[in-house]
């Protein structure tokens, strides 16, 4: 294998893993974002069965 195959191996891998951090870097984004979602609603739905049993 010459030295300009290896640089070219070596450019594309930098690339892929360029590619994954940035595409992880969005998963945990909105990882993040549903998480805070998901807790807003069970607070949500905690407070409106506490209004239902009231009521009844």
């Amino acid at each position: 294998m010459s030295e300009r195959e290896i640089r070219e191996q070596l450019s594309k891998a930098r690339i892929a893993l360029d590619h994954e951090v940035a595409t992880r870097l969005v998963m945990e984004q909105q990882a993040s974002e549903s998480l805070a979602q998901i807790h807003q609603m069970r607070t949500d739905l905690t407070f409106l069965k506490r209004q239902r049993d009231k009521s009844n």
